[in-house]
């Protein structure tokens, strides 16, 4: 069976073998450990001669920030400023399949492939509805109820003129106003035609041609005849008692359905409406942002119809009030645009508790980082503690355009590591500054600031460096996303630790200059009497009025080392601590080895979404399996018969896929024979015969020609096909191979 599908695919990987980088985790595991000897060697033989050699270097830089403060922090703004110009450079990644598929996977090929050839061309929306009383959807009245929701919908307009408004060059493709089948006085249609001008909407409605007279005419046994009759009708065939044709089976349509002796459908418990948009993508400005290769007027509609049927207490799209049909029927659907809105709802709640730890960092920041006192607060110094933060950040992000790194939307949790790095550092080299101005009060500040780098400095470096390397290293990962978010963090930290040193630190020593002075830190024009930095007098930063009270200092300080005192000194409190900690490890360990790895997108669905209900109801009702396809690639049908029969027959014989649901334009088109044919002229005539006729209309969208003129010609009248087959027979046989794609014009070629 294997060489039955020799050919069909020769791009990387068509052997079926993913070579595992061996190689490569040898390389890094050699290069790691030999590192790691050279640094733990010389950390035992010359630690103390390194750390000295870093020690002195600190110490000279930290002399030099300290002898030109203002210079030095005036050339880390331009550098600032020069790093940070890449930011225009930049682009945005945000295709999931680059995105978090590895590089030069075999998958991202074949994806591209089915992209440029099957490019995507409608939107799938869907609603369902249940009775609000009772579990018998197949009323009359509900589906008349459920019939006038569907002229609601059809009577959906939107306004292109909007779109044209802050899009003036695509006034052609957006301008008028759009309707889903450009009926009722629209002038423009968006739904999505599988084949003539009929559009794509599918629903038990269907049954009974979507026709307000015989709707209002049914009663119980009738509609229940009429579905009963469409139950039973084989596939794909015209219904001459119904006068519809049967393009899918009954389950697409009603869910929960129930039986009676004689197998004939009396009841269900939910039904099903499908629409399809035309997707029409061009640059567009959206809602103030510019959005590349996108369809305004979908998502608007959409918008639309979330609202008609209360889906939102809001529209998505206005904000304009919606209101549930009162027609006896509870409606739940999934529009294309619902994911994106409820990941929005779901961003907006996050980006709220995010902006709050923001704020609880720089709270805890302007509070702690100083005394309290109006001239030793160190607000100023905060700040300067956020410009290094701001800069690393914009400094990252414009290396990066310089380098041509892509971003994607991981960068977003970038500044949320910086801040709490930059808090970190801040707090490090102040409390080293306060450390060496108690031991050494009657230093210079250049002193002061040399030794503050000497043992500070050295601090953060190590911590620093760590971090960076880190994630630079971990920018070396396949993944493109995750790659990326290293490579941004990776320089964002080691950014953030220059910064500390050529911004922060010389804006210390010019705090230190200011304090020296006695004059206040928001108000340094004003001059107070002498006080020291042990003894805060209790004002406020910027209110130089308040009582001067002497306030106990270093309260957190204070507390930590009570707590130490009794975990650490007392048998009691270091028994607790203990067993605390080993009680926390097992029970962590013991959860460890119950961990599973699974994934699914509704995890991201915000709760209290319609999505929630939708999602349970289409596996409860509507679910049939995974959908997959297969296609074949600049294969000559000719060439490749046998090896086409034996794939139509393997998909066939396989116990995993659904009965019925393999769709097969191979077999439909041999009419089931597996007979090869040695006549070339003969078997292209039998194929054009076979895509021109009804039967072949369904799988036209699965098969590209390699004339393109066949894949419009199709459709045309009988003397135009047969024109076109005389026009094929004159050209070279080898130019009438086809592209194909086993699949179907359904979303599957088969479901497991």
């Amino acid at each position: 069976m294997a060489d039955a599908f020799a050919g069909l695919w020769t791009g990387p990987g068509h052997d079926g073998l993913v070579d595992f980088p061996i190689g490569e985790l040898m390389i890094y595991f050699v290069v790691m450990a030999v590192l790691s000897a050279a640094l733990s060697a010389t950390a035992m033989w010359k630690h103390d001669t390194v750390e000295h050699a870093m020690e002195k270097g600190f110490e000279k830089l930290g002399r030099f920030v300290g002898r030109h403060p203002a210079k030095v922090a005036f050339g880390a703004f331009v550098f600032a400023v020069l790093a940070s110009g890449g930011m225009p450079m930049q682009e945005s990644a945000s295709d999931p399949a680059t995105l978090w598929v590895p590089e030069n996977a075999v998958s991202l090929e074949h994806s591209v492939y089915v992209k440029n050839n099957w490019p995507s061309q409608s939107r799938v929306n869907f609603y369902m509805a249940q009775p609000e009383s009772g579990n018998n959807v197949l009323t009359v009245a509900n589906i008349q109820a459920f019939f006038a929701t569907h002229e609601r919908v059809l009577k959906v307009t939107i306004d292109g003129e909007l779109v044209v408004k802050d899009n003036p060059t695509l006034k052609e493709q957006y301008g008028g106003i759009w309707s889903f089948d450009g009926q009722g006085g629209t002038n423009r249609k968006k739904c999505y035609s599988f084949w003539g001008d009929a559009c794509g909407v599918s629903s038990v409605l269907d049954i009974f041609k979507n026709d307000a007279a015989m709707i209002a005419g049914l009663d119980q046994a009738s509609l229940l005849e009429k579905i009963n009759a469409y139950d039973t009708a084989p596939s794909n065939k015209f219904i001459p008692a119904l006068g519809v044709m049967k393009n899918s089976d009954i389950k697409r349509h009603l869910g929960g359905i129930k039986r009676d002796a004689d197998n004939k459908i009396v009841s269900a418990e939910i039904m099903g409406s499908t629409w399809f948009l035309a997707i029409d993508n061009a640059n567009v400005m959206m809602n103030g942002k510019m959005r590349n290769n996108d369809d305004p007027i979908a998502p608007r509609w959409e918008a639309e119809v979330v609202c008609l049927l209360g889906l939102e207490e809001t529209n998505p799209q206005t904000d304009v009030d919606c209101k549930k049909p009162a027609d006896g029927l509870k409606y739940g659907g999934y529009m294309m645009r619902s994911m994106s809105d409820s990941f929005g709802d779901t961003i907006s709640k996050d980006i709220k508790n995010v902006g709050i730890s923001y704020m609880l960092i720089i709270i805890y920041l302007f509070f702690n980082l100083g005394k309290r006192d109006g001239v030793h607060s160190m607000i100023a110094m905060s700040a300067a503690c956020l410009g290094c933060v701001m800069f690393s950040f914009t400094g990252c992000n414009g290396l990066g355009g310089y380098f041509g790194v892509f971003k994607n939307p991981l960068l977003n949790n970038i500044p949320f590591l910086l801040l709490g790095l930059g808090v970190d550092d801040a707090f490090v080299l102040v409390s080293e500054f306060a450390h060496h101005t108690l031991l050494m009060p009657d230093a210079s500040i250049e002193d002061r600031i040399a030794m503050t780098a000497k043992s500070g400095g050295l601090s953060v470096l190590i911590t620093s460096v760590t971090d960076g390397l880190a994630f630079l290293i971990g920018s070396t990962t396949s993944l493109p996303a995750l790659s990326g978010f290293c490579t941004y963090a990776g320089m964002g930290v080691l950014l953030c630790f220059v910064f500390q040193i050529v911004f922060f630190l010389p804006l210390l020593a010019l705090n230190a200059r200011r304090t020296a002075a006695n004059r206040l830190d928001c108000c340094c024009c004003i001059t107070v009497e002498e006080r020291s930095m042990q003894e805060p007098r209790g004002c406020c930063a910027c209110i130089p009025c308040c009582p001067k009270i002497q306030p106990k200092d270093n309260l957190l300080g204070r507390s930590l080392e009570k707590m130490g005192q009794v975990t650490v000194k007392t048998k009691p409190g270091f028994v607790v601590t203990i067993s605390f900690f080993a009680i926390l490890f097992i029970v962590g360990m013991s959860g460890l080895f119950q961990l599973e790895k699974d994934f699914q997108i509704e995890w991201f669905i915000a709760e209290g979404s319609y999505l929630n209900d939708v999602v349970e109801l289409n596996k409860k009702y509507f679910s049939s399996g995974t959908q997959f396809k297969v296609y074949t690639k600049k294969v000559d049908m000719f060439d490749k018969q046998e090896s086409m029969n034996q794939l139509s027959s393997y998909m066939s014989a396989q116990s995993f896929i659904l009965d019925g649901t393999v769709q097969d334009w191979w077999r439909s088109s041999r009419a089931g024979s597996v007979a090869v044919s040695t006549d070339r002229a003969a078997f292209w005539d039998s194929m054009w015969l076979w895509y021109s006729s009804a039967e072949g209309t369904d799988y036209r969208s699965a098969i590209k020609w390699a004339d393109a003129r066949c894949n419009t010609a199709g459709s045309a009248n009988a003397a135009r096909a047969m024109a076109l087959r005389t026009l094929q027979r004159r050209r070279p046989l080898s130019s009438l191979q086809m592209e194909c794609s086993v699949t179907s014009t359904s979303p599957s070629f088969a479901r497991i």
